[in-house]
């Protein structure tokens, strides 16, 4: 009790004394320790207060904490000791109050600002955004920081986080203009004008005569006359069919305004034209990000996709943008796509059909000459019939019209893809006739059999034929990066006796990608020939990669496929005479995965 009175006595004359009331006393800092023993429990619970023993300064207390000391002494003696700080040994040291961990805190945060800002101005921008990022986990709150770390993500050209960091500083401090002036520059950044023209005069509202605000707005007029700029030369060269020119205005327009979904369709359009399907599809799916209920970006999509053959995908993609279209012409257009779209799906059945492996499963062998194709010694799939009288598969002799000579594989009289016309009914009937299986027996277990003229109808509504156009889409889709398939051959010519007795093959050696494969993929194919042949060593760098020479023997010969990701390939391809056109697909894996 004594001990109490003493306290509040002491505590009252001090303040009256010096003309202050008892609660300033009470918050001020200290140097004199008080003590007084308060008998609660054994042990004893002190109670520590540090009080101004200068007569010049404010006096008071900062802190009343109590905390259990057991080296104490006994609550029987009064006062343990008054001194100014430094006091006596017998002092208990005093633990560490509230308001010094605040001044850890804030002395810590205040470093932490200090570096980042010299971080910033000696140009180590991301060591700045990293220490700015720490300083805000003690702070979260505070604008300044959030303003700093907008602008290092600026110097970035990290445009996203800088106006992240912008808008959270400006929601904290909604006048403060260096906080929309950082937002402005992001917006800036980002290709979005209209806004950071908004934030620079928010930025500047009460000093528009400010040199730097007619500096920034030039800089907006500036960066979206060139975009538009940009923007026009790229629709010009694309009406002039400069692809690729317009390819490269493109890429220049959206890198300075990556948020314009025409630009992106555009660019899409130019990628399906160069058959650049893959980044035509990329490119769709990004203008569709922005804006799904955009018809022309659905049109963009199927477009991508009917070139990487994944029809079923392309059909949805088409039937999307036509419940979207409110055009008529564009809508029969659509329509009219669409039935394009089925008529190659169909196609794509009967490459199936005639593919050796996976083709028409006969019951029984067929013998009889005359319904088998002189280049491919299958059945006939869709004979064609020339004006020289031989008839071939359609596939057969399109390929070797296109790939290696305008001539008639036969007979080698000049021959143009227009003057085949269908064999006649009876050939075809015979053919209709012989007994299959469903090609999808083996790998989906398909059992159904019947007559060859209406396996195409069972194709049209077997459930397994629609699970493998879905898995092999989704298989060429996945493989895009992984690998690709290239084919390998040979075309052969035999010249007659009449030209030379000896050298009268001619022959073609060719390295060739699949249809839905861009070539662009290969940098360059190497032949290495025999050494007869001079030179001996053909490098091909742009498609078709391929080699003709004429000469009397067969060999191995060696070839390498450089691609553009820095993988090389070796193949081996032995030269055969004996067919007039052959060749082996070979599916390529790329490690690490190819890169575009």
């Amino acid at each position: 009790i004594f001990s109490l009175l003493r306290f509040f006595v002491f505590t009252l004359f001090h303040s009256f004394s010096k003309k202050k009331d008892p609660y300033t006393f009470l918050t001020n800092p200290t140097l004199i320790f008080l003590r007084c023993p308060l008998p609660v429990s054994s042990g004893g619970w002190w109670m520590q207060m540090e009080v101004d023993a200068h007569p010049g300064a404010s006096n008071g207390i900062s802190n009343a904490a109590p905390f259990k000391d057991t080296a104490l002494p006994s609550s029987s003696s009064a006062v343990s000791g008054v001194g100014v700080a430094g006091a006596p040994p017998s002092t208990p040291k005093s633990p560490s109050s509230p308001s010094s961990a605040l001044l850890r805190h804030n002395a810590a945060i205040d470093s932490l600002h200090q570096q980042g800002n010299a971080a910033f101005r000696a140009g180590k921008f991301s060591r700045a955004v990293d220490i700015f990022t720490e300083a805000l986990a003690l702070d979260p709150n505070s604008a300044v920081l959030r303003s700093n770390r907008a602008a290092a993500h600026v110097e970035l050209k990290q445009w996203d986080c800088a106006l992240e960091d912008a808008e959270v500083a400006a929601a904290l401090r909604p006048e403060w203009n260096r906080a929309h002036l950082r937002r402005g520059a992001a917006l800036l950044g980002l290709g979005r004008y209209d806004d950071a023209r908004a934030a620079f005069e928010k930025a500047f509202e009460g000093d528009r005569s400010n040199p730097d605000y007619k500096r920034r707005l030039a800089a907006v007029d500036q960066a979206q006359s060139r975009a538009t700029a940009l923007r026009e030369s790229a629709r010009a060269a694309f009406a002039q069919r400069r692809y690729k020119e317009a390819l490269a205005f493109y890429d220049q327009a959206i890198e300075h305004n990556p948020w314009e979904k025409v630009l992106y369709s555009n660019r899409s359009a130019c990628h399906t034209l160069l058959k650049n399907y893959r980044k035509a599809l990329a490119d769709a799916v990004e203008a569709l990000s922005l804006d799904d209920q955009w018809a022309k970006a659905w049109r963009r999509k199927g477009a991508a996709l009917h070139g990487l053959r994944l029809f079923y995908k392309a059909q949805e993609a088409y039937q999307r943008a036509l419940s979207l279209e409110t055009d008529t012409a564009v809508q029969q257009e659509l329509r009219t796509t669409i039935e394009t779209i089925a008529q190659d799906c169909r196609k794509a059945q009967v490459a199936l059909l005639r593919d050796e492996e996976k083709g028409y499963q006969y019951l029984e062998d067929v013998e009889d000459p005359n319904l088998l194709c002189p280049l491919c010694y299958r059945p006939f799939v869709e004979p064609m019939v020339t004006p020289c009288g031989h008839t071939y598969c359609a596939h057969c002799v399109t390929e070797s019209l296109r790939r290696v000579a305008s001539k008639c594989p036969i007979c080698v009289r000049h021959l143009e893809k227009e003057q085949l016309k269908p064999a006649d009914k009876e050939l075809i009937l015979k053919l209709d006739g012989l007994a299959v299986c469903c090609p999808h027996a083996q790998d989906y277990g398909c059992n159904f059999v019947c007559d060859r003229g209406s396996m195409e109808l069972h194709l049209s509504t077997c459930p397994c034929e629609h699970q493998y156009q879905e898995d092999e889409a989704e298989r060429r889709e996945k493989s895009q990066l992984r690998g690709i398939r290239l084919f390998v051959g040979n075309a052969y010519r035999n010249l007659g006796a009449s030209f030379d007795p000896l050298n009268r093959h001619q022959w073609t050696l060719f390295v060739r990608t699949a249809e839905d494969v861009p070539s662009d993929r290969i940098a360059k194919v190497v032949f290495h020939l025999p050494e007869t042949f001079f030179p001996s060593v053909v490098e091909v760098s742009e498609p078709p990669f391929q080699v003709t020479r004429i000469g009397w023997m067969v060999f191995s010969c060696p070839i390498q496929v450089h691609f553009r990701n820095g993988q090389v390939v070796r193949l081996d391809h032995y030269l055969n005479v004996e067919r007039y056109l052959t060749e082996e697909p070979v599916d390529i894996t790329f490690d690490p995965p190819f890169q575009e």
